[in-house]
């Protein structure tokens, strides 16, 4: 499986000052000017671990909503700046990893999302079953409706609607002031089982559609937090989301950085791909790092000599369909150990976060958690980064890689 349960720790720096110098190095411990507040994976997910079979449903919805998710905001990064339309399309239900925020002193739970750039909500105005079941925005004294209105599409049909806010927004006592936001009321009933109420994007501005700035760039820019870093540790306990800094009870040794080849996604170099320490062609050498997606995709050529090098691996198109195109399955008795080198260093996938589980009740086989799909970059999402701590440096323009602890 995945991983096991985790309780998992937003940590944020409360020291008001502006950065643009090195990232500052924490601890997680309550000391002055450090809150640490309890964030946790989504009960689906929560859920599909206690299984030891992965639900082949899960597969084609992941997948789908990983493509979808970037197809369109490829199109957006064309499109947006000549258009100025405040459309918003973002990420599918299945997020790992969230924690609590408010807006105008309004309670909600968000994904974090670093493959997006937009914070949206459900509104007060939306009656529908899926609304219902979540927390609504409500229009505050603090708060102020903008012109304009954004859209919402998934992967697998769905949709929501909704006009364009300002108001406060405060993760742990970081305040960002008149954040731009939305606020749906319209969402389709597939979101009623969701446990997050909405998304909070970490992306580049380039790849937001509301007009403004996401809330941790409107952190930076409002000299609220102190480095303009952020970092996460995604494991099976003490994970947390740290921003204004690095955490260094989190990760051991040197932090290895990659300056970022394009201000929307995080998006660095990949330096290679290896199995079992043998190197393959990975096709494509550039990696998008999104702790929204759960699983890690690369190009189908790359990723078929990935699996080529494992033996007993076999391709699921094969037996279940062209749905599941892309996915491989492999001896559980023998579960690999992938790498990804990135600026001259090499990251191991932790092989519990590799192995989703038995493709079927009583089976010696297990589904990988790195897929075939398209000829793009490598998408390297929480499969990879539940074996490293990842450091997002927004002054600098860089992501950094170090072991975990």
């Amino acid at each position: 499986m995945i991983s096991d349960t985790v309780i998992a720790i937003l940590a944020v720096a409360l020291v008001g000052s502006t950065v643009q110098a090195a990232p500052v190095d924490a601890t997680a411990t309550s000391t002055s000017g450090i809150i640490a507040v309890p964030i946790s994976k989504s009960a689906a997910q929560l859920a599909r671990e206690a299984d030891p079979v992965v639900s082949l449903d899960w597969l084609k919805k992941t997948k789908a909503q990983a493509q979808y998710k970037h197809k369109q905001a490829n199109a957006r990064l064309h499109s947006k700046r000549a258009t100025g339309a405040s459309v918003l399309t973002d990420q599918g239900s299945e997020s790992l990893w969230t924690g609590p925020i408010t807006i105008g002193g309004q309670s909600f739970t968000v994904d974090w999302d670093t493959g997006s750039s937009d914070l949206w909500v459900p509104s007060s105005a939306c009656s529908s079953a899926a609304c219902n079941a979540h927390h609504k925005y409500t229009l505050t004294s603090t708060g102020k409706k903008q012109s304009g209105t954004f859209s919402i599409s998934y992967g697998d049909g769905s949709s929501a609607s909704g006009p364009v806010y300002k108001d406060n927004v405060v993760a742990s006592g970081l305040q960002a002031t008149s954040q731009v936001f939305g606020a749906v009321t319209s969402e389709s009933s597939s979101f009623s089982s969701d446990p997050s109420d909405g998304i909070s994007g970490l992306g580049w501005p380039a790849l937001a559609q509301l007009s403004g700035t996401s809330y941790f760039w409107s952190l930076i820019n409002q000299g609220t937090v102190t480095s303009p870093v952020f970092s996460f540790r995604l494991a099976t306990t003490n994970s947390e989301l740290y921003l204004g800094g690095i955490n260094s009870a989190h990760y051991t040794g040197a932090i290895t950085y990659t300056p970022v080849t394009q201000k929307a996604y995080w998006t660095i170099a990949l330096g290679g791909v290896s199995v079992n320490g043998a190197a393959i062609n990975p096709s494509v050498s550039s990696a998008i790092i999104d702790t929204g997606t759960t699983l890690v995709y690369g190009p189908t050529a790359g990723v078929a000599a990935l699996y080529a090098k494992i033996p007993g691996s076999a391709s699921m198109a094969d037996t279940y369909g062209s749905d599941y195109q892309g996915y491989y399955t492999f001896p559980c008795s023998a579960v690999p150990t992938v790498a990804l080198t990135f600026g001259g260093s090499s990251f191991s996938v932790p092989t519990s976060a590799f192995n989703l589980g038995t493709v079927s009740s009583g089976s010696k086989q297990c589904v990988g958690g790195i897929v075939g799909q398209g000829d793009g970059s490598w998408l390297v999402g929480d499969v990879f980064l539940q074996g490293v701590y990842s450091i997002y440096d927004v002054g600098n323009a860089r992501v950094g890689f170090a072991k975990t602890v």
